[in-house]
């Protein structure tokens, strides 16, 4: 447990420091680097539908949560996409919940 502990204090300062969320027209782009391999995905806001946060008690330490994200692979199933050590991660949920509900009713 304490290994684990010092080695997140250690290397979650640096993965929040590389995390994008950014909204770029009708997407959601997560940028992110983890373990060397930077990863770059946009989401269409049309197949975001759930915006909840988890957060256990080391990451309300460090002042993180994750973001948990449901979206709509098809009619009949839905994927999570979780997004680690956010910072501000309600305020971020809140804002994006209401940028896809204003989208919805554009």
């Amino acid at each position: 447990g304490l290994i684990g502990y010092v080695l997140s204090v250690r290397t979650i300062p640096t993965y929040v420091d590389t995390l994008l969320l950014r909204v770029e027209g009708p997407f959601l782009r997560v940028r992110k680097r983890v373990a060397g391999i930077e990863q770059d995905r946009k989401i269409h806001f049309r197949m975001l539908h759930v915006y909840s946060t988890q957060q256990t008690a080391g990451m309300k330490k460090l002042g993180i949560s994750t973001l948990a994200i449901t979206t709509s692979v098809d009619q009949q199933s839905n994927r999570t996409i979780s997004i680690p050590a956010v910072k501000d991660c309600l305020k971020i949920r809140d804002m994006l919940a209401e940028i896809d509900n204003q989208r919805e009713n554009t």
